[in-house]
C-alpha cells in the first residue's frame, strides 16, 4: 500500500509541475519589452497579426480579460486585481507566488496591437502589504536593481505572464 501511494504521489507531482517554466526556457527570456519611463516600469509589446481591428477587439474580449473597458473603435482599457501566476506556464519557483495587480490599455491598429502594461504590484501574503513592481525592480537611481533580482528571474516571468495573457492565437473562434 505504501508503495501504491508512493507511486501515485510521484506521478501526481511530476504531471502537476511539469508545466512550469523550465530553468532553460526562462534564460531564453529577454526584457526587450520592459521599459522604465518616469522611475516607472511599463512593459509594452506590439503584436502583429492578420485581422482587422473590429476582430482583434472581438478577440481580446473573449480571452476573459477581466475589466476591459471600450474607450472607442481602437482603444481598449482594463484593469487585472489579484491575478495568480501559480498553475501558469510561466510560474517558476516561489518567485511567482504573491498574486498580482496591473492595469493595461490595449492600441488596436489594422493587422496588429500594441499592450501597455503598467502599474504592476504584488499582493505579498508573507507581509501582508502592496509592493510595486519598481520596489523589487529598480534602484535609486532608476535603473534595474541587479542581475539576480528583477532582470534574472522576476522580470522574465512577466514577460512569459504578459505575452501568454495577451496572445491571439489565429486558431481562436470568434463565434461558436
Amino acid at each position: 500500500m505504501k508503495y501504491l501511494l508512493l507511486v501515485f504521489v510521484l506521478i501526481f507531482t511530476t504531471n502537476v509541475y511539469s508545466q512550469k517554466i523550465s530553468k532553460e526556457e526562462l534564460n531564453e527570456l529577454t526584457l526587450d519589452n520592459f521599459q522604465i519611463n518616469d522611475c516607472k516600469i511599463q512593459w509594452i509589446k506590439v503584436f502583429h497579426i492578420d485581422f482587422d481591428s473590429e476582430t482583434i477587439q472581438s478577440m481580446l474580449l473573449s480571452k476573459n480579460i477581466s475589466n476591459l473597458t471600450i474607450l472607442n473603435d481602437s482603444i481598449l482599457i482594463g484593469q487585472t486585481d489579484n491575478a495568480s501566476l501559480i498553475g501558469t506556464k510561466c510560474s517558476y519557483k516561489d518567485f511567482a507566488a504573491d498574486p498580482i495587480s496591473y492595469k493595461f490599455n490595449i492600441e488596436i491598429k489594422e493587422g496588429k496591437y500594441r499592450v501597455t502594461v503598467s502599474e504592476v504590484r504584488f499582493h505579498s501574503k508573507l507581509s501582508n502589504s502592496i509592493l510595486s513592481l519598481e520596489w523589487y525592480g529598480l534602484n535609486k537611481d532608476c535603473k534595474y536593481k541587479s542581475v539576480y533580482g528583477f532582470t534574472k528571474y522576476l522580470g522574465k516571468i512577466l514577460e512569459c505572464y504578459f505575452t501568454e495573457t495577451f496572445t491571439i492565437k489565429e486558431s481562436e473562434e470568434i463565434d461558436w
